[in-house]
């Protein structure tokens, strides 16, 4: 009875796995085609300045990190602006020292009081460079230092928004993805624990995918910031090394503003939409995988009428070749009345209740359910098959 279970739950999580994997790819690409990376960097970093508007849109225009991106094609057509999805602590300690005329004012044995702009500083970012400063008197790298330490703090808040952001869209598209694929978990159960055929197919799959895959699979998650090294700091910098570190806020003639739209190779416009390209590929690619990988194992998902299977997505299955290399007809998936719509009321609540579960199991994310997979996999392994034994 003992091995039927574990079985039951393999073939349940390695469903779970490969669906996950569908809406993880679904998720980034939404991501991408609505910049969400780059929205909640820029809502970060306007929180980190304590809503200081004009200092934030100063950093952004500067050429240390305007030069980060590029309005692509995407973002023409969506009418929004070109952001970077990224800033190293190291370039955004200069710019926001640039922006906010800190080296000048040090330079001068001054505190700062307008922007580079000559708009003036909020009270709240004069407070935190004081604070900041006061932790490396006389010293432009220890400041720095501090600065790119507090924005790695920051950035660690700005992940878990972005992560919360991202759990609650995991949720719908788990539900899309599971009326999609009809993924009813009350109506697969049923069909592992009742089909030990299925059973054994499911549990040969998933130990071949847990050893195609020792390193796991990865979830799209935001850049860290803490794995960005720092220069060591000097103990004395003069005001001619303040001038060489921040050369666009201490030249006596006005740098100018760097173009909107800079001349770029025909390589370097490639690379502007090649990050949406590749997660609209991988969304394909990851979703036809898990298809063919249901569809070979015969998973009974998918819709279908009630007359006859040739409405289900999953209906044609062709076996293995026989001996002689020919592959032998092509059989269908059953179209049970689980797989077409429900016909009354307790069929609806229970239709509802599986694929809700679904949606909650899916939104979990690919690696929690690798990991869980991986565990069960081997406790099933925990007594060797004989042919193993030999090996």
């Amino acid at each position: 009875m003992f091995n039927p279970i574990i079985e039951t739950a393999i073939g349940l999580i390695f469903v779970y796995l490969l669906l996950s994997m569908v809406c993880s790819a679904l998720q980034e690409w939404i991501a991408t085609l609505l910049g969400l990376r780059a929205k909640t960097l820029f809502e970060g970093i306007g929180n980190l300045l304590c809503g200081d508007a004009n200092l934030r849109d100063q950093i952004y225009a500067h050429p240390l990190i305007a030069g980060l991106s590029r309005k692509s094609r995407l973002d023409k057509l969506m009418r929004r602006d070109a952001r970077p999805s990224y800033i190293s602590p190291e370039t955004f300690s200069k710019a926001f020292l640039a922006a906010a005329a800190v080296p000048e004012a040090l330079a001068a044995n001054t505190e700062p009081t307008n922007a580079k702009n000559g708009n003036p500083l909020h009270a709240n970012t004069k407070e935190l460079i004081a604070a900041l400063h006061a932790a490396a008197p006389g010293n432009i790298e220890d400041l720095r230092k501090n600065i790119e330490d507090w924005y790695n703090d920051a950035m660690d808040r700005v992940s878990g928004w972005y992560k919360r952001q991202t759990q609650g869209l995991l949720l719908v598209l788990g539900l899309i993805v599971a009326i999609a694929f009809n993924a009813d978990t009350i109506m697969l159960t049923r069909a592992f624990w009742a089909d030990p055929n299925l059973r054994a197919a499911a549990v040969a799959a998933a130990q071949q995918y847990v050893r195609d895959h020792p390193q796991g699979v990865d979830s799209p998650s935001i850049a860290s910031n803490s794995q960005i090294s720092n220069s060591a700091p000097n103990d004395q910098t003069s005001a001619t090394d303040i001038a060489n570190n921040y050369p666009s806020t201490t030249d006596e003639k006005p740098s100018a503003p760097p173009p909107t739209e800079p001349a770029y190779s025909a390589q370097q416009v490639a690379r502007a939409e090649q990050q949406y390209r590749a997660t609209s590929a991988y969304l394909q690619q990851t979703t036809s995988d898990a298809s063919t990988q249901l569809t070979n194992l015969k998973v009974p998902i998918g819709w279908c009428s009630g007359s006859a299977a040739s409405g289900s997505t999953l209906q044609q299955v062709t076996s293995e070749p026989d001996a002689d290399g020919d592959a032998s007809e092509q059989t269908e998936v059953p179209c049970t009345p689980d797989r077409q719509l429900p016909s009354n009321g307790s069929a609806w609540l229970l239709k509802i209740s599986g694929l809700l579960i679904t949606m909650i199991a899916l939104s979990q994310g690919a690696p929690f359910w690798f990991d869980l997979l991986k565990k069960l996999v081997n406790l099933r392994l925990a007594g060797d098959a004989p042919d193993e034994k030999k090996k």
